[in-house]
């Protein structure tokens, strides 16, 4: 019997997007879905993606790459109002959990506003919670929670360095 695959999500955020990170990374990866939150659109459209989804109140997207996304008529539209208790990130997260997404990649959320990025850390929580193993990346960073063992291999860890840091009062195993 066949060993069922994990599917898999790309979320391009509205934060700050290095293009050129984002192709190298994008190089080797395969995604079942791609969501474009807000302003992400223009990233996730001038990386050549096609997206299946953008998500969020669209308040910080640029005009014409709003009407360049409608061009688009595979991409299903998820337009929330600005007064509303998710942000548009978490919105995204949401939907692609719903629609079954068990991995999901998150680029254009760390750069920017230190507000935005802490919250998106913060709902890294909500996927931990419901087994979907989520991430933040960007040139520098892969940011994701553990509630369970974990073993690393020196050369096989995202960059040069690599970090714990403690959410709860008390770790074990490390």
């Amino acid at each position: 019997m066949r060993e069922q695959e994990t599917k898999r999500a790309l979320i391009i955020s509205g934060g700050s997007l290095e293009e050129d990170f984002a192709s190298a990374y994008l190089k080797d990866q395969n995604f079942d879905m791609i969501i474009a939150v807000d302003s992400g659109l223009k990233g996730a459209l001038d990386l050549g993606l096609s997206v299946d989804a953008a998500v969020g109140d669209f308040d910080s997207a640029d005009p014409v790459t709003l009407a360049e996304g409608h061009e688009h008529r595979e991409i299903h539209w998820e337009v929330h109002r600005p007064e509303k208790d998710e942000t548009d990130t978490e919105l995204a997260l949401r939907k692609a959990m719903a629609l079954g997404c068990e991995e999901i990649a998150v680029l254009g959320a760390t750069g920017g506003r230190a507000d935005h990025m802490m919250g998106n850390v913060q709902l890294l929580f909500q996927c931990l919670q419901k087994g979907v193993f989520a991430y933040l990346a960007d040139p520098q960073n892969k940011i994701y929670l553990l509630d369970g063992e974990r073993e690393y291999q020196k050369g096989q860890v995202w960059g040069k360095y690599i970090s714990f840091l403690p959410l709860t009062e008390r770790v074990y195993g490390i």
